[in-house]
């Protein structure tokens, strides 16, 4: 789970920052509910997009609906320049 969660983070990351910046997970801190029946859904909310550091906020729901799973992600950014 806490590697769909980086995964999910990451793609959304990139997607909100329009390619401009590279990103590294600094801190995932997760907090499983219950078990989750698959398949799960995981939502993923950018909640403070900085200069040096961004912060995510995710959510998951097992195939029932109800939330198995939340995660407090921080990622660092370094400027891209392609090559």
């Amino acid at each position: 789970m806490l590697g769909a969660f980086d995964q999910a983070a990451g793609i959304t990351l990139v997607w909100a920052l329009d390619g401009r910046a590279r990103a590294s997970t600094a801190n995932v801190a997760a907090r499983f509910l219950r078990p989750a029946l698959s398949p799960v859904t995981i939502e993923v909310a950018v909640i403070k997009p900085g200069r040096t550091l961004c912060f995510l906020e995710i959510a998951a729901a097992g195939a029932d609906g109800r939330p198995c799973a939340r995660a407090d992600l921080t990622f660092t950014l370094a400027p891209y320049t392609p090559p």
